[in-house]
């Protein structure tokens, strides 16, 4: 297959050829036709205003020898070089003009033969014809000059049309000049513009190839602002979400390889220590399968979260939209956080929501605000408070869990929400977990079209909230 590039300059060389044939048919064909008539239609004129001011005269043999028409005759002859003859019905030719145009030859009398009985016979006559000598175009004419008692005489004229074919012939010669001008100006700016047209789509081409071979950090250059720079600063903006896809995976690698590790480590190092050492002692054996029972929930939660995710992002997840009251569910949350061994606890502001209902899945309403606590009680010490702050917001109930944690910096508050990415405030925190959580909340909210966000400043702890409608 051809490239764009040579199919872009094949085109751009057919349409100059398509130009120089137009020229071709234009300044040659067409253009010694139209200039003959042009020539003929503009000396009829100047003849027919001859003829009207000889009729003035009443006697057309009085009019042949007035100074007046002489001169008008002679200055047509003269200006449009061609021979002016004025005849009569009876004495035949009585004026001939002494200037501009050669006489008639004699081999070219049987045309003015045919012109003066034309005229005389009220006809006007026009034709063209070809010198039997010299091979050149003559256009002979003949006006009928009219008076009261019919037709008086004629007017004839007769002129070459050598100017027009020399004219033409001139312009075929400029014409081979000109086109082969024009085919060396189109190869030149053809190939300049076809290189310059589809560069930017073969750079464009090379990245796409190299993101498909994994090198993900290759950038193109500033195309411009036309759709080829547009579609660069996409393909730019692909790259770098790609790299960053790649990190957050390597991660996710370096998270869950270290997550699953360490419960899966606990649960092997206490059931051997079970098997060899605990023996009959009923207390260690209950104590130790405790943590085997806890460890085993830690794994279980892991992999849950990323089956989840996986419903969520192929879309297969649907939601069982209910009434149902978010006080509910965050007074079970608070049993469920005061029965484990840490025993924490949040506060709840906002006694003017609670009699009311919203609408949602109420399973993974309960989800989002689980992620959202379990995410502040990570990045809160014991001895500080965790407070879920409930209002109203144009019809809608909004929900904001508030730390007072160590806040988010502002190049990690644009990426929390999305799968694997753990900021510098996760990093620093002993409970990380897998950096999904965030990422199933903001699948759970699009979901359900709720709008969600997070405020915070470093220092200052983070809010993470959400709106439901009321029912």
């Amino acid at each position: 297959m051809k490239s764009i590039r040579m199919r872009l300059w094949s085109g751009m060389m057919i349409l100059s050829a398509v130009v120089i044939l137009l020229i071709f048919l234009f300044q040659i064909v067409f253009l010694e036709r139209f200039y003959t008539e042009m020539e003929i239609s503009a000396a009829g004129r100047d003849v027919a205003e001859l003829v009207s001011e000889i009729e003035l005269y009443g006697d057309l043999r009085e009019a042949a020898v007035s100074p007046e028409i002489i001169e008008k005759a002679d200055q047509i002859s003269y200006d449009r070089n061609m021979q002016v003859q004025i005849a009569l019905s009876d004495d035949g030719i009585i004026y001939s003009s002494q200037s501009g145009g050669d006489r008639m030859p004699g081999m070219m009398q049987s045309e003015t033969a045919k012109a003066l009985i034309s005229a005389l016979g009220g006809e006007e006559y026009r034709n063209q014809t070809v010198h039997n000598r010299f091979g050149n175009k003559i256009a002979i004419m003949g006006f009928p000059v009219m008076s009261d008692a019919g037709v008086d005489g004629a007017v004839l004229v007769s002129f070459s049309l050598a100017s027009v074919e020399d004219t033409a012939e001139i312009l075929k010669k400029q014409l081979v000049i000109i086109a082969l001008v024009i085919m060396v100006v189109s190869v030149i700016i053809s190939s300049v513009l076809s290189k310059k047209f589809t560069e930017p789509v073969r750079l464009i081409s090379e990245a796409a190839e190299a993101y498909s071979r994994g090198e993900l950090e290759k950038r193109l250059p500033d195309l411009g602002e036309d759709e080829t720079g547009q579609l660069a600063r996409r393909m730019n903006e692909m790259g770098e979400a790609l790299t960053r896809n790649e990190m957050l995976k390597k991660e996710l690698i370096s998270n869950v390889s270290h997550e699953l590790r360490t419960p899966l480590t606990i649960i092997r190092g206490y059931a051997e220590a079970m098997r060899d050492i605990t023996g009959d002692d009923a207390e260690k054996r209950s104590r130790q399968l405790g943590v085997i029972i806890e460890q085993s929930g830690r794994l279980g939660n892991i992999v849950e979260d990323m089956l989840s995710l996986s419903k969520l992002q192929s879309g297969t997840e649907t939601l069982r939209l209910e009434p149902f009251s978010v006080y509910d569910i965050l007074e079970e949350i608070r049993l469920m956080y005061g029965a484990n061994s840490e025993k924490r606890t949040f506060e709840i502001s906002g006694e003017d929501c609670r009699g009311r209902e919203v609408t949602g899945d109420r399973r993974k309403i309960e989800q989002v605000l689980y992620n959202f606590i379990s995410n502040a009680f990570v990045h809160t010490s014991p001895e500080d408070s965790v407070e879920v702050r409930i209002s109203e917001n144009d019809g809608f109930m909004r929900i904001e869990v508030a730390d007072s944690g160590p806040g988010i910096s502002g190049e990690d508050i644009g990426h929390v929400f999305e799968r694997y990415y753990k900021g510098s405030r996760d990093k620093d925190s002993v409970s990380s977990g897998t950096g999904l959580g965030l990422a199933i909340v903001k699948g759970i909210l699009e979901l359900h079209k709720a709008p969600y966000g997070v405020e915070s400043e470093p220092g200052s702890g983070a809010v993470f909230w959400f709106e439901l409608p009321f029912s």
